[in-house]
């Protein structure tokens, strides 16, 4: 047993333990007690315990670990006690900003608090900067003052979890500049830095070239400059990976570096240290330096560790086996950073290359390379694919042959471009340009085939998110179809794939009907379903040119749901925090109608004003158009009010209109009034919500989509205390994240699906 541990399972046996430790962590919704973290010096220990006890150990060290970095973190993020409040800070400009219009967002490493006397304060921020006459740049220290809170987003099904992304970038607060007034420049990025060279070279290399965005990517990591349709385009045919520096960018520049050294290294040094020794460690100062030009983000850091178990058994003259390699990798970064396993860039890494010794091991050279090289993208294509549709509800399915044609182009053609116009930008800066401008043209040049590629009808695979146990199966299956010819009965691998490929979601009965209200932050979006119909009211906000909570919210929780078309979208009216998604919506999406206010510029052939007295009856349950009745001045007052009702139970969604309007609509359709479930006007503006109309409704459930400390300060404690003296039941989506019901004939309005208690991990602002 001890020899077989030590032999064959030894060291992959001791990451895998330490792994599930990790993870282990990931799964608690509050952290335990740092006291804990008194066992983690036992660790030294390990060497004393029989090979089967490590394993133990070691599983504990991962979790330890875990915690460890967990508590660091949450030491120093914000307190709620001090959100909203302004503080002057001085610092620097950690990375390129990103520049929208009428806002930069940078990130910001904090030296000092002014006065000093504050303790325990975040030190990495994220940090917005409206309508500046100024322009920051990476390397740079400023004084600002800041009004910061805790880093918050919304909460819902198969939306992007905003603050475990901050957790994992180790940003503890978010912020923005107040005034002008304490602001200064202390010192310039003309000083030499890491941040300095990257935002410069960013500068120097960069156009207004429509691959200039990509080329930024590639040359300093900085992906804010990519055209959303251009990401759309990387995203359907699987290879937006190669624009992230990674492993096959940062062991490209190492495998040039080395092969370089291999031919050109003198005499005098090859006299005193191997010639593969001196290539191997000139390699890592290579790939050091890339990844440091990169911004040392995760992705980079990960790939850096990969490359130093690679290039470190060559310095110390040690053959290594390619799963022991992996192993020793995986186990440095998860001492590095344990929190990379929240990331789905490591699991694809990591599985990416497990895939590769697993389906191609004693069977390299084997064939002619193109084919080779074809059956490698075919491999990782047909394991990640279940992984993706679990992660994203959509999986590139010509991500095999984008791949094959991609990824050389671009390991091989354009990066090389790239590096070498980086090299000779300061010395020979006409020779950079002309280098950057064949890279461009380089990506211009195989762009058209992306896009034929992305527009394909089966470019993407698109469904509900697989459980896991029906996940696991999948990737036993695919296992099985990548094992050597001679394993039989490996076509029952498609069998096993099937059921995470054909999930369906359950659906209401005739009758009976779903509701949802999305967290989309200061606006308003809500998802309602019958049995074969499926309807949106209003979609949430657009922020910037890229970035629209359609988008981000709304179609990702209709794809975690397995919809891929809806019968109707109603907007209730022009104001943006109700129709800025729309268009993102109607583009990914099939609508078969659109309904509401204000609705003119929106591209769609089937448009229908919303009146008073509309209806229709879809599955047994009952919609009604309770507003307008004729056009009003004010927009809000001519917003569109819908009624959805059946025997188990109604909902109000009564959009931003105020108490004049609901004074009217009070009196010309009272009986049609009552609801269970009232999702209350205007975020709780104190400009409505009367009493008169709360007696009428007599709601069990307010639902309230408002912002986290938003500007407006809604919901009105005046407001609140209305429903309160109704006895409504008040729940705010800044609270719980997405609001869901069901309403079924025989039982009635089912208790509230609350997602941010539902899905709460440890790194969610506890807000309650």
């Amino acid at each position: 047993m001890k020899g077989l541990l030590r032999s064959r399972m030894g060291i992959p046996a001791y990451a895998a333990s330490l792994l599930l430790g990790v993870i282990s962590l990931q799964f608690f919704t509050y952290l335990p007690d740092r006291l804990w973290l008194g066992l983690l010096p036992f660790s030294l220990l390990l060497p004393v315990f029989q090979p089967v006890l490590r394993l133990a150990i070691l599983y504990c060290c991962g979790f330890l670990l875990a915690l460890l970095h967990a508590q660091l973190y949450v030491a120093n993020v914000l307190p709620e006690e001090l959100a909203g409040n302004d503080f002057l800070v001085q610092g620097i400009v950690s990375d390129i900003p990103d520049y929208d219009g009428r806002v930069q967002r940078f990130e910001f490493d904090v030296a000092v608090y002014v006065p000093q006397s504050q303790t325990n304060m975040p030190k990495h921020l994220r940090v917005s900067w409206y309508n500046s006459r100024h322009r920051v740049r990476a390397g740079e220290v400023w004084q600002l003052r800041l009004r910061l809170k805790p880093p918050h987003g919304s909460i819902n099904p198969g939306g992007f979890d905003y603050e475990r992304w901050l957790y994992q970038q180790g940003i503890q607060a978010t912020g923005y500049v107040r005034s002008e007034g304490d602001i200064q420049r202390l010192r310039s990025q003309e000083s030499i830095s890491i941040d300095g060279i990257r935002q410069w070279l960013f500068d120097h290399l960069t156009s207004e070239d429509t691959a200039s965005g990509m080329l930024a990517a590639l040359a300093v990591g900085y992906k804010g400059a990519i055209a959303p349709a251009d990401w759309d385009i990387l995203r359907r045919t699987g290879t937006n990976h190669l624009m992230a520096i990674s492993g096959l960018h940062i062991g490209l520049v190492a495998a040039m570096a080395f092969w370089l050294m291999r031919r050109l290294t003198p005499g005098f040094i090859a006299r005193r240290i191997a010639i593969p020794r001196f290539a191997a460690i000139i390699a890592l100062i290579a790939a050091l330096f890339y990844a440091l030009l990169a911004g040392f983000a995760i992705p980079t850091q990960r790939a850096l560790v990969m490359l130093f178990v690679v290039l470190g058994a060559v310095i110390m003259g040690r053959q290594i086996r390619p799963l022991n390699s992996l192993s020793l990798a995986l186990i440095a970064v998860l001492v590095i950073d344990p929190v990379a396993v929240l990331s789905p860039g490591f699991w694809f890494s990591f599985i990416a290359v497990a895939v590769i010794a697993y389906g191609f091991h004693g069977r390299l050279g084997r064939g002619h390379q193109l084919l080779q090289w074809g059956r490698l993208q075919w491999s990782i294509a047909l394991f990640l694919f279940p992984l993706t549709l679990f992660m994203f509800q959509q999986s590139s399915v010509v991500a095999p042959l984008a791949n094959l044609i991609l990824v050389p182009w671009v390991s091989f053609l354009v990066v090389p471009v790239v590096l070498l116009a980086m090299v000779l930008a300061w010395p020979f800066p006409m020779l950079s340009d002309m280098l950057m401008q064949l890279a461009g043209f380089s990506i211009n040049l195989i762009w058209p085939v992306m896009s034929y590629l992305a527009e394909l009808p089966i470019a993407s695979w698109q469904q509900q998110t697989p459980d896991v146990i029906p996940l696991m199966l999948a990737l036993c299956g695919a296992a099985l179809l990548l094992a050597p010819k001679g394993i039989p009965l490996r076509w029952v691998g498609v069998i096993m794939m099937l059921p995470a490929l054909t999930m369906t979601s359950q659906r209401p009965q005739p009758g009976d009907y779903a509701m949802s209200l999305l967290d989309v932050g200061q606006g308003l979006s809500v998802f309602v379903q019958t049995h074969e119909h499926q309807l949106i009211f209003d979609t949430g906000a657009r922020l910037d040119d890229d970035f629209d909570l359609g988008d981000r919210v709304v179609v990702p929780f209709l794809r975690q749901k397995g919809i891929h078309r809806l019968d109707k979208l109603i907007v209730s009216h022009g104001d943006n925090d109700h129709i800025g998604g729309a268009t993102s919506i109607i583009r990914q999406l099939p609508v078969t109608e659109l309904m509401g206010q204000d609705i003119d510029e929106l591209d769609h052939d089937n448009k229908l004003a919303c009146v008073s007295g509309q209806h229709w009856l879809w599955d047994g349950v009952v919609f009604e158009i309770l507003h307008p009745d004729r056009h009003y001045r004010q927009r809000n007052n001519n917003a569109c009010v819908l009624r959805i009702s059946t025997a188990g139970g109604s909902v109000l969604i009564a959009s931003d209109i105020e108490k004049p309007i609901e004074q009217h609509i009070q009196q010309l359709q009272d009986e049609k009034l009552h609801a269970d479930i009232l999702i209350v006007p205007h975020h709780g503006s104190k400009t409505s919500s009367s009493a008169e109309w709360l007696a009428g409704i007599s709601p069990r459930f307010a639902l309230i989509s408002a912002g986290y400390r938003n500007r407006f300060g809604h919901p009105h404690p005046t407001v609140l205390e209305r429903y309160r003296a109704i006895n409504a039941r008040i729940l705010n989506t800044s609270e719980y994240g997405a609001i869901s019901f069901e309403i079924q004939q025989g039982k009635g309005v089912s208790a509230p699906k609350l997602q941010r208690e539902l899905d709460r991990h440890y790194w969610n602002h506890p807000l309650r």
